[in-house]
């Protein structure tokens, strides 16, 4: 089972998509902001740690702090771009001990934003964009030591924003 906290991303509805011709990803790539970008990420890295088993209470560190900063990022996009039809939605797993990486019981909240397709070509494709959240130091039973995690995996959860 998988026990990382996620950012998911889904587009319209499942079937397999034609290749994206090279300037429409040209125009998507275009609208990326570095600077918006370094600042994601330095929030991200901001939080402490991301640990699974961190503070889930804290508005200002720790993982539960990081998945309500992500979900209301999300929501906030929505509302700039005049999305009234996205959806952003906290999913809990419960997990059980495993000794490993776990030692004791825990919710792990995967951040889900869908974005439902504006063309009628797409309104049948589901495209998924994810990365995971959560973030861990060198020993992963320490939920409390410094663990910004800036490449792994705050680099594929801003992918996850910018999109």
């Amino acid at each position: 089972m998988n026990l990382m906290a996620g950012v998911f991303v889904a587009f319209g509805t499942l079937t397999q998509p034609d290749p994206l011709p090279a300037e429409i990803v040209g125009r998507v790539t275009a609208v990326i902001d570095a600077d918006r970008v370094r600042d994601e990420i330095e929030h991200l890295v901001g939080f402490h740690t991301r640990h699974t088993l961190s503070d889930t209470e804290s508005d200002d560190s720790g993982i539960g702090a990081a998945r309500r900063w992500l979900k209301s990022e999300f929501e906030s996009m929505a509302g700039e771009a005049g999305r009234d039809d996205v959806t952003v939605a906290l999913e809990a797993h419960h997990i059980e001990a495993d000794g490993r990486r776990i030692d004791r019981a825990v919710d792990v909240v995967n951040v889900v934003c869908t974005i439902p397709g504006s063309m009628p070509e797409a309104s049948g494709r589901l495209y998924y964009v994810i990365g995971h959240y959560d973030s861990r130091a060198s020993d992963a039973m320490d939920a409390e030591r410094a663990a910004p995690g800036a490449n792994d995996d705050g680099s594929g959860t801003v992918v996850c924003l910018e999109v």
